[in-house]
């Protein structure tokens, strides 16, 4: 909420999309476009990844952008990393166990994918759900 005690609209974009989480069956999404994840949280840097959950959201940034994504966002954790973006999402999503993991296919290459597959861990189910995000269109 603002000061003026109306929502943010990232936020309210970001509840739109969560409501869309049981239709496709999965329990969080992992949103690697750059104009998705600037549509979802504000954060306008060239390199980035966004979890959006059921009951928040985090951007993994590298080093670069620890201090701009802090700066334009809000309501969102950022974590910062040296280790490969997608790599530490993806560690981060085994270690909570999370449920099926949707991720943006029109986007992420075969090579990104099969990385983020190894990070996730075996038994890891991740889910297609590509497309834009803006208007629920994933």
């Amino acid at each position: 909420m603002n000061s003026t005690g109306l929502q943010h609209p990232y936020e309210t974009r970001r509840q739109r999309l969560r409501a869309q989480f049981e239709r496709k069956k999965i329990t969080a999404l992992l949103v690697t476009s750059l104009p998705n994840i600037y549509y979802l949280t504000g954060f306008r840097g060239s390199a980035g990844a966004v979890l959006v959950g059921g009951s928040g959201c985090i951007l993994w940034v590298d080093p670069r952008y620890t201090l701009q994504a802090t700066e334009q966002t809000r309501g969102i954790e950022v974590i910062e990393t040296r280790g490969g973006i997608l790599k530490e999402a993806a560690g981060w999503i085994r270690k909570k166990r999370l449920g099926p993991v949707g991720y943006d296919d029109a986007v992420l290459t075969c090579r990104e994918f099969t990385g983020l597959e190894r990070a996730g861990g075996p038994g890891r189910r991740w889910v297609a759900a590509g497309g834009k995000v803006d208007r629920g269109g994933f």
